[in-house]
């Protein structure tokens, strides 16, 4: 055998090497998840300030007597670890029901209703906030420290919508709305959602208030199942 067909049957060997063997291995490499295929991303709900209150239903009319709720859903709808439970309520919207009023967020029970005051920052930690999957119930306890929601499967393209809803509310005439601030992520990319710490502040200005809040979204966690 002449060296130049050696060096021939050579490069052909080579070549055959590089080559994957059985018909599945293209397919089993396509399969190797290269970014997660969902996010987990947890809002927590940080702080509320109120300013011009006017409402003198019980002599005093720079303060207000507060409930309601905070909710945070993707455009998919929310996908909480715990059932769906996107919403966070204090206070009772039941107003037959609830108990007489307290001067700190809530007793064990949960359902007095705050005074706040104007040009104070209120944490929603320091309330006592119960999950639910609707705004009008709970379907757990109070309990401080309870101000998250874990959206556990954010896509990207998805975008996060946020809303705190607080009323008013006063023993001889209807509730009155204090607070409505909704805000939205935006979408989101998969370059976005990888290292996602955003702050969203909002206002409202109403005839009874004025109110300021500061919600916080980040990433906690990936979801690396199988891609789409």
């Amino acid at each position: 055998m002449n060296v130049s067909k050696m060096r021939k049957l050579a490069v052909a060997a080579a070549a055959a090497a590089l080559v994957p063997v059985g018909a599945g291995a293209d397919s089993a490499a396509a399969d190797i998840p290269v970014s997660p295929v969902a996010y987990k991303v947890e809002v927590s709900f940080e702080k509320i300030r109120f300013e011009n209150i006017d409402d003198c239903a019980v002599g005093t009319c720079s303060q207000a007597e507060i409930f309601g709720y905070l909710k945070a859903e993707t455009t998919d709808g929310y996908y909480p670890w715990s059932g769906g439970k996107g919403f966070l309520n204090f206070g009772g919207w039941d107003e037959a029901s609830a108990s007489p009023w307290v001067s700190s967020w809530a007793t064990a029970s949960g359902l007095q209703k705050r005074f706040v005051y104007n040009d104070v920052n209120y944490k929603f930690a320091d309330t006592r906030l119960c999950s639910s999957s609707g705004w009008s119930y709970c379907v757990s306890g109070y309990s401080k420290s309870n101000n998250r929601v874990l959206l556990a499967t954010v896509k990207p393209g998805s975008t996060l919508n946020v809303k705190v809803k607080v009323d008013d509310y006063d023993f001889d005439s209807e509730s009155e709305e204090v607070c409505a601030v909704t805000k939205s992520s935006g979408q989101l990319t998969a370059n976005d959602l990888k290292n996602l710490d955003l702050t969203l502040e909002g206002g409202y200005t109403g005839s009874e208030a004025k109110c300021g809040v500061t919600i916080r979204l980040r990433t906690v966690g990936y979801d690396w199942g199988q891609q789409l």
